[in-house]
């Protein structure tokens, strides 16, 4: 696992628009799991990035327009 250092104030940064009940969700898991919504989404992410939630190029299409970012 790639480490990325610690979060925090000076941590990057990228707002993201969340599908309407998703923000609902995450935040359910993130009270279960005892963690703030931010420290549960950086979990998710690293967990996606190891390889154990994500197959790489999984939902993206050349007719995405987030695609290429």
């Amino acid at each position: 696992m790639t480490y990325y250092g610690e979060a925090g104030r000076g941590a990057d940064q990228y707002i993201v628009r969340f599908p309407i009940g998703m923000r609902d969700d995450i935040k359910m898991q993130a009270k279960r799991n005892r963690r703030s919504m931010n420290a549960e989404i950086v979990t998710l992410l690293e967990r996606a990035l190891a390889g154990s939630g994500a197959v790489e190029g999984e939902g993206l299409d050349s007719n995405t327009p987030s695609a290429a970012n």
